[in-house]
Order: structure tokens, then sequence, then C-alpha cells
């Protein structure tokens, strides 16, 4: 049972990735968004498909797990520096 919920949650997050990924590409067109911010985001962008990492992403988990807290770090930057509704605006997921 318990695998099951793990499995269906990873679906749902390996889901959720390409919206996040639109909502990014969307925001780095927004005027609402500091230039300073949107060049930090390109950082962690070229981070996040640079085959250099701090943890090689051949390592299961711990891998992909820097790539997922920088972008979790540059959406929370976002949403304080330019509030919910920029973010709203720039969601089209489910």
């Amino acid at each position: 049972m318990k695998n099951k919920k793990i499995k269906m949650w990873l679906q749902e997050t390996i889901m959720l990735i390409p919206n996040l990924v639109r909502m990014l590409f969307r925001m780095m067109g927004d005027h609402r968004i500091r230039f300073k911010e949107k060049i930090i985001l390109l950082g962690v962008i070229l981070y996040v498909i640079s085959p250099l990492d701090l943890v090689p992403d051949f390592i299961p988990f711990m891998g992909q797990l820097d790539d997922i807290l920088l972008v979790a770090l540059i959406i929370l930057r976002f949403m304080e520096q330019a509030g919910q509704e920029v973010f709203s605006d720039n969601w089209k997921g489910d």
C-alpha cells in the first residue's frame, strides 16, 4: 500500500515538471519580474542542464535533488519578489 502511494506521488510530481518549466519560461518574459531575478533564473537553468553538478546526476534520487532544490528556491524567490499574482498569471497547469 505504501509503495503504491509513493509511486502515485512520484508520477504526479513528474507530471508537474513540464508545467513548472513552462511557468519559469513565461516568468522570464514577464515585465513584473526584475532583471536581476531573471539572471538568477538563467543561472539556475544553466546549472540544471549542465553535466557538472555538486551531486552527479547518475546517483539515483540524490543526483536530481540539488536540481529540484534550486528550482524550488527560485520559484519561492520569484513569489516573494513579484507576488502570488504573477505566479498565478504565469501558471497554466492543473
